[in-house]
C-alpha cells in the first residue's frame, strides 16, 4: 500500500518534466560554452561572450525538451515511486533517478554495438553528455523546488 497519494507523486513527475529539461539543458549549453571559453584564455571580451551565450541558451531551451524528455519522464516516475512508497525526496535521490536513462543507452549501446566497437564511443559519448544534462536538470530543480518549500512539505508528511 502506498504511503502517500497519487497527486503528490503527480506533483513530482509533473515538476521532473516541466522543469528538468530546461534546467539541464541550459546548465549543458552554459558548460559547453563557459568551459572553453575560459581554457582559450578568454578570446573575446565578456559581453560578446555574454551575448552569445544568452543566444546559445534561448535556443537549446525548447529542443531540450526533445531531447531530455525521456529522461525526465523516467527520472520522475522513479522518483515518484520512491516517494509514493514513503522515501524522501533528497538530492542524492534526484541525482539517482536522473542517471537511470543515460545508465540505460550505455548498457543498451554496449550490447547492440558488439558487432562494430568502432562505433561505441560515440554512443558511450551520446550516454555520458545526456548523463550531465540530466545530473544537472535534476540537482538545478530539486533546488529549486526546495527553495519554493515544495521539498520541505512533501518530507514533512512522513
Amino acid at each position: 500500500m502506498a504511503r502517500r497519494s497519487i497527486g503528490e507523486a503527480a506533483k513530482v513527475v509533473i515538476a521532473a518534466v516541466v522543469l528538468g529539461p530546461p534546467l539541464g539543458g541550459a546548465a549543458l549549453i552554459a558548460l559547453m560554452q563557459i568551459v572553453p571559453w575560459i581554457a582559450t584564455d578568454f578570446p573575446v571580451s565578456v559581453p560578446e561572450f555574454s551575448q552569445n551565450l544568452f543566444r546559445s541558451i534561448s535556443i537549446a531551451v525548447p529542443l531540450a525538451y526533445v531531447v531530455g524528455l525521456y529522461s525526465a519522464i523516467l527520472a520522475g516516475l522513479a522518483l515518484a515511486a520512491y516517494v509514493s512508497w514513503g522515501g524522501r525526496l533528497t538530492w542524492w535521490s534526484c541525482l539517482a533517478a536522473s542517471l537511470i536513462y543515460p545508465a540505460v543507452l550505455a548498457i543498451s549501446g554496449w550490447f547492440s554495438l558488439q558487432g562494430s566497437p568502432e562505433t561505441l564511443p560515440p554512443v558511450m559519448i551520446n550516454a555520458a553528455i545526456m548523463a550531465i544534462a540530466s545530473a544537472c536538470g535534476a540537482v538545478l530543480t530539486y533546488l529549486l523546488l526546495h527553495r519554493t518549500g515544495f521539498v520541505r512539505r512533501l518530507n514533512a508528511r512522513q
